[in-house]
């Protein structure tokens, strides 16, 4: 009863960290996340994504074919509270809150209640894992449902019961389906099953039951996967990128013959370079993730310094004791975790790194425990642990009061984060029977996904307006061009027309032939930032005066 309450207490600390500030931190909302609530909207109104297509087992979106996990978890929220920035949210939200009673109960059946309590007191106050899940973002509840499931295969070697085989594949095809860096991590999960199936003696019948289950969630899923490649994928895999590309061309000028200038050899040496890194001192307590700003931001670290010394000394007792398959289990994983994200041309991307949060944190937790266990037999015991609760405790809430404090006043922050949206749609909300059309700028990310979310745009009406480009842009994205009275595009030179509100952005704005013959109406700012200038032609002004 004492750990359930301790539990329940830890999960409303938790939701705290998620509520506090929930509407201002962080200071935006994404082209991600909105497409993630339109789709799901669209999908409960009409049963299809944005663009037609019934019941998807892939989003095409942006044109990157995201998976539709994510989407297919928020329609319940929606359904009940509409679309808003809150229910596309929840689902993160929610996951997060839950991965506090499933990472205790995975370090529970790996080890002992003693490192489940501190693995979930750790996993409550990790500004890693919450942080990200204050978006809408895939990886959080993908990270559930691989905990979930590996919970379950650990069941099954030791129970050998066909419900705990089930919930085993159920749970991770639903992480397969919600985010792509789960892949990696499946295919350990399965070689463990198949290994489990050999040397625990499940039955027959159960292997059978498991195997027929298998394959009526793959099939559906490799059809989609040949059907809709996710092009995402192929724009960030390391080896075609065009960073090595480059390195690679630069060393055969310099040394035509070497057999260290091909890519193969330049993208091993990025990848190692990458993956290496993902365990460094700099990225885990200092940097983060470096990858816009939406993630991470120097001072808002993943660990503490007192926790990455524990995780060191947590991989040394992991090794200490690798005939015992728990520890053998959590160093796989710890290995395998960082290799998605190591093999994207991004660097220090924690959003695709964010499992590897799993066997961090319950190594480090190993680590408090051994450290506790043998406390008499360690000099200056005490002092080390009073010091190391209290680094901790200051390095943790210094994260947390930069976060809610300082990082969404950020001019760089609020820019990452496409700040200013909401107030734009508002703005044409009101003034949309006034305009015959809406010309707004695509400088700021993909603007038609935020017309349709926040009006709460009908997905029939839209499936019938909008027309796209012909061809994707040069970073593999599909464009909308235009639907209803909005058209997107960055030029307006020789194509102003009356009765038309022109959407610039700040730099645009200071463009004088972008704004010859147009009167300016008003700004559109997140803190100090101009994010959205506000134009009309003069013509239209005099006509509405006459």
């Amino acid at each position: 009863m004492k750990r359930v309450l301790f539990l329940l207490m830890l999960m409303f600390c938790a939701l705290f960290l998620h509520t506090y500030k929930l509407h201002s931190v962080p200071p935006g909302f994404n082209a991600d996340e909105a497409a993630y609530g339109y789709n799901a909207y669209s999908i409960l109104k009409t049963g299809a994504d944005e663009y037609g297509n019934k019941l998807p087992l892939r989003l095409v979106s942006f044109g990157d074919y995201k998976l539709p996990g994510y989407s297919y978890l928020t329609i319940p929220f929606i359904a009940l509270f509409g679309l808003n920035e809150t229910t596309t949210r929840l689902p993160s939200l929610i996951a997060a809150i839950l991965l506090i009673p499933a990472m205790y109960f995975l370090a529970k059946i790996l080890f002992d209640k003693k490192i489940a309590l501190v693995t979930a007191f750790l996993t409550t106050f990790s500004p890693w894992i919450h942080i990200l899940a204050r978006h809408a973002h895939e990886a959080v509840p993908m990270t559930l449902f691989l905990v979930l499931s590996l919970i379950f295969l650990i069941r099954l070697s030791q129970k050998r019961r066909l419900l705990d085989g089930l919930f085993f594949i159920l749970f991770l095809f639903i992480s397969l389906y919600t985010y792509h860096i789960a892949r990696i991590i499946a295919v350990v999960y399965l070689g463990t099953w198949i290994y489990f199936i050999k040397t625990k003696n499940i039955s027959k019948k159960n292997t059978t039951y498991m195997f027929i289950a298998m394959l009526l969630l793959l099939i559906p899923f490799l059809s989609a996967e040949i059907a809709m490649p996710a092009n995402r994928i192929k724009n960030l895999f390391l080896f075609t990128s065009d960073g090595v590309r480059l390195i690679s061309q630069q060393f055969m000028v310099e040394q035509a013959h070497s057999p260290f200038s091909n890519s193969l050899f330049v993208g091993g040496y990025e990848f190692l370079r990458r993956y290496t890194n993902y365990f460094s001192l700099n990225f885990l307590t200092y940097t983060g993730d470096t990858n816009g700003n939406r993630f991470g931001f120097p001072s808002m670290a993943p660990l503490s310094i007192v926790e990455y010394m524990l995780f060191i000394l947590g991989i040394v007792i992991a090794y200490m004791n690798i005939k015992k398959r728990s520890y053998i289990l959590i160093l796989i994983l710890m290995l395998v975790a960082p290799l998605s994200a190591a093999l994207t041309w991004q660097e220090n991307a924690l959003n695709r790194s964010y499992f590897f949060v799993v066997p961090v944190l319950i190594l480090v937790s190993l680590a408090v425990s051994y450290i506790w266990e043998n406390k008499q037999k360690i000099p200056y015991v005490k002092p080390l642990i009073i010091c190391s609760l209290f680094g901790y405790t200051i390095l943790t809430a210094y994260v947390w009061n930069f976060y809610f404090f300082h990082y969404s006043h950020r001019n760089i922050v609020i820019r990452s984060w496409e700040c200013g949206y909401k107030e734009l749609t508002q703005v044409i909300a009101k003034k949309y029977n006034s305009y015959d059309s809406f010309h707004i700028t695509k400088e700021n990310g993909q603007p038609y996904i935020f017309m349709l979310f926040y009006l709460n745009y009908s997905p029939q009406r839209y499936t019938s307006s909008m027309h796209t480009m012909e061809k994707p842009d040069v970073y593999g994205y599909t464009q909308i061009t235009n639907f209803d009275k909005f058209i997107f595009s960055t030029d307006i030179k020789g194509h102003i027309t009356p009765h038309t509100l022109y959407v610039l952005s700040q730099a645009e704005s200071q463009n004088g032939d972008k704004t010859d013959g147009l009167k300016h109406l008003q700004s559109i700012m997140c803190d100090t930032e101009h994010m959205f200038e506000l134009y009309e032609p003069i013509t239209t002004r005099t006509n509405q005066t006459k």
